[in-house]
């Protein structure tokens, strides 16, 4: 762990790796408690109590600026670990990236619902030709992004299916059927790999 000095606070430290803010009382160090996802903490500078955040805080380490001196509309993010001023445009677009994203993620949750309630009730066609589209995302998703062969990615996809199938037949489906089928596609290529690693194993054993 290693503690940087903040500008125009003194007896302060922060800890830019983890994101955590310290002060000295006499010879001991206490962590501020910061609260909320924002991280806001308070810090005493010239007797007064100023609120701030960890992230601010971390820019004035990082960047040498006295805490007084930042803009109190200033907004700072973080950039590959380091704290950096943003513009409340670049705020804005992310927010409403973020927000945009969940409104697609509820309006494919309510058609998935839809799909699995179609599917108790016997018209189970769509909910099938749906998870044919997943299983194909999905293997070459495990290609893109695990570097699997295409025939590995298949099985692991298609045993993703499967064991949805499973649990719809369980009566305990998520409406998160991609992301199952992702979960259960990377457990079943994490047993691949273990049988794997053992079976070598035995052979360097029996050489």
């Amino acid at each position: 762990m290693k503690l940087l000095p903040i500008p125009g606070a003194p007896g302060y430290r922060v800890d830019c790796e983890n994101q955590v803010a310290y002060k000295f009382t006499g010879r001991d160090l206490r962590k501020l408690s910061d609260r909320t996802a924002y991280k806001v903490v308070s810090v005493v500078v010239d007797g007064q109590a100023v609120v701030t955040t960890v992230y601010r805080l971390m820019y004035c380490a990082q960047h040498g600026i006295d805490l007084t001196k930042i803009p109190k509309g200033a907004c700072i993010a973080m950039r590959n670990g380091i704290a950096t001023v943003v513009t409340r445009q670049e705020v804005q677009a992310k927010r409403f990236i973020t927000i945009r994203t969940r409104q697609k993620n509820m309006e494919q949750w309510k058609r998935n619902t839809d799909l699995i309630s179609q599917y108790y009730d016997g018209n189970t066609e769509p909910l099938l030709k749906e998870l044919q589209g997943i299983e194909k995302k999905v293997k070459y998703w495990f290609i893109s992004t695990y570097g699997l062969s295409e025939e590995r990615a298949e099985i692991v996809s298609a045993y993703g299916v499967n064991k949805f199938m499973d649990r719809l037949a369980d009566g305990f489906p998520s409406p998160y059927i991609m992301g199952c089928v992702i979960r259960y596609g990377r457990g079943e290529n994490k047993r691949i790999s273990r049988q794997r690693t053992y079976i070598d194993d035995m052979k360097v054993i029996e050489l």
